[in-house]
């Protein structure tokens, strides 16, 4: 979910509606994107750290730009605390962008925001591809990569990933979705293999300017 900093559409920064739909989706992990932490814009307040309170769910926070008095980056929250945690810088030359990487018991949840440059984009697909390969557990990628579904990038991802949301499912602008930018996939170039029960773009028009999406994935 790319969060905007908790402002909504309404202009208002509202971090606790946030909370509340996490609380509604009830899952394992949540990947947010565009996560504030002390800064100016969002009150100077530590949005994942108030997320986790809320939630009762772990923290793993990994900026990637310092900005206004702050740190700006990516988030995840899980249930079960982390076994490991890494960080990646990814290409960006206007923004530095990273890819937040989240060990935990049974399987590896990675979570990014990619560049708006069309190169930057390929690049980072191939690096975050490259990251991966050692590990043996299942893995996810879930995050905004500002990619349409049959764009380069998207068809670099395909070769090592499966996508388990709905790509049919517009999720930006939030009020009235006309593109395809948000996705999570599974990590099939290990042997894996998934299996979606229910898949979701969820209908939240204000709290955001990106739509949250919703998988429940049975690992076989």
């Amino acid at each position: 979910y790319n969060i905007h900093h908790g402002e909504g559409m309404d202009k208002k920064m509202d971090v606790e509606r946030i909370g509340k739909l996490i609380l509604q989706v009830n899952p394992e992990v949540a990947g947010l994107q565009e996560v504030d932490s002390m800064v100016r814009r969002s009150g100077q307040i530590d949005i994942l750290k108030l997320l986790a309170e809320q939630t009762g769910m772990h923290p793993t926070f990994g900026y990637s730009i310092l900005y206004d008095g702050g740190k700006y980056g990516n988030g995840i929250l899980t249930r079960e605390k982390p076994r490991s945690v890494k960080k990646i810088a990814l290409p960006g030359e206007k923004e530095a962008r990273t890819a937040l990487i989240v060990e935990l018991d049974r399987y590896v949840v990675v979570n990014t925001h990619l560049s708006l440059n069309h190169e930057e984009r390929i690049e980072s697909a191939k690096m975050i591809n490259k990251a991966v390969r050692d590990f043996h557990k299942p893995v996810f990628l879930m995050g905004d990569l500002n990619a349409t579904p049959g764009s380069e990038p998207m068809e670099i991802f395909k070769k090592e990933w499966k996508i388990l949301s709905d790509p049919g499912i517009y999720t930006s602008p939030s009020v009235e979705p006309k593109v395809t930018l948000d996705y999570i996939l599974g990590y099939t170039s290990n042997g894996r293999s998934f299996k979606t029960t229910q898949k979701k773009v969820i209908e939240e028009k204000i709290a955001s300017d990106h739509r949250p999406l919703f998988v429940d994935v049975r690992i076989k």
